[in-house]
């Protein structure tokens, strides 16, 4: 056979599935990999998550306009396993909470990812449409709203990365940590951080944007004493501190400052981003016992679909972990 001839059989019967496979690779890669920038600067690791970064949306509306083809949605035994992909690609839009941004500049284009996750929803329910068949489409539904969440988390995360609120509500357990050293770093790094934070780069511009004739700026001239009192209260403490720990809480601050501006911090780390972690889990949780239970189908298609929805729930749970031991959640 023509090597031709034999390759692009082969890609018109698996273009959509090695399309879907990576996009989870690169889910996963961005994930695992997303964090690491915080604490290396190895040259492959930032490669490798530049190229996933990039490629990552890219793929996912690819994959969703070749599913929309009406060539591709034909009756077989995949119909309505593929149905499901759809949504699930629209959740792999919304991105993994361990990175929002590549830069700091991607955060003023939160308006441009609303705009595509609104078309990219609409071409998924599309598909869904056209390719309804049997009962099991109705588990697209909860992996929509999933999906609906997880973009949501996004385009909120870049929109707020440079005017998002900082809590002071740690300046009166400061007293009450001093027995442990780990504590009272935290609590230090996070008043450093509230501080500090309007002089980063790029902050003052788009905060004054948002604050000039508003309310958040007419209550800031009653936070300005405040501030002044725990400035000073916070140079007494840093004064107080030996060279290693004060590296501790630089790095600390840091590890903040990095969060507020590439991930999902600003949500994930709230009562509502917890209500919403919740939701998430049970809808791949809920997906994930109703289709292991369908066992009309068994081919490769329904292994794929069972691999995105196992990694769904892993990385769900995976996140809650590393939610649950972060240094936000011990403040």
């Amino acid at each position: 056979m023509n090597p031709v001839v034999w390759g692009r059989k082969l890609w018109k019967a698996w273009d959509i599935r090695a399309m879907v496979l990576l996009s989870l690779i690169l889910q996963i890669t961005l994930f695992i990999c997303g964090n690491r920038r915080k604490s290396s600067v190895k040259t492959w690791i930032r490669f490798t998550i530049w190229v996933a970064y990039l490629m990552a949306n890219w793929v996912v509306t690819t994959a969703l306009g070749k599913l929309s083809d009406a060539d591709v949605i034909i009756p077989s035994a995949n119909y309505e396993l593929r149905a499901l992909w759809a949504p699930l690609l629209f959740l792999h839009l919304g991105g993994p909470d361990t990175i929002t941004a590549y830069a700091s500049e991607d955060n003023k284009l939160w308006l441009r990812h609303f705009l595509v996750a609104l078309v990219q929803l609409g071409l998924a329910i599309y598909v869904l449409l056209l390719s309804w068949t049997t009962w099991l489409s109705f588990l697209a539904f909860p992996i929509f709203l999933a999906g609906f969440i997880k973009n949501g988390e996004r385009v909120w995360a870049l929109y707020s990365s440079a005017i998002a609120h900082i809590s002071l509500s740690t300046t009166n357990h400061l007293e009450d940590d001093q027995e442990n050293p780990h504590a009272r770093k935290l609590i230090l790094a996070h008043q450093s951080f509230a501080i500090f934070r309007p002089y980063i780069v790029n902050y003052i511009s788009v905060a004054d944007d948002h604050l000039k004739d508003s309310w958040k700026g007419f209550t800031w001239r009653f936070r300005e004493p405040v501030l002044k009192q725990l400035l000073s209260r916070l140079l007494n403490e840093i004064s107080s501190m030996d060279i290693v720990e004060l590296f501790d809480v630089i790095k600390i601050e840091l590890g903040f400052t990095f969060d507020m501006i590439y991930t999902k911090a600003v949500i994930n780390y709230t009562k509502k981003g917890c209500i919403l972690r919740l939701i998430t889990l049970f809808c791949f949780l809920s997906v994930s016992l109703v289709f292991f239970s369908y066992n009309s189908i068994n081919n490769v298609d329904f292994g794929i679909t069972a691999v995105l929805l196992v990694m769904a729930v892993v990385v769900e749970l995976y996140a809650i972990i590393v939610v649950l031991s972060s240094d936000w959640t011990m403040l």
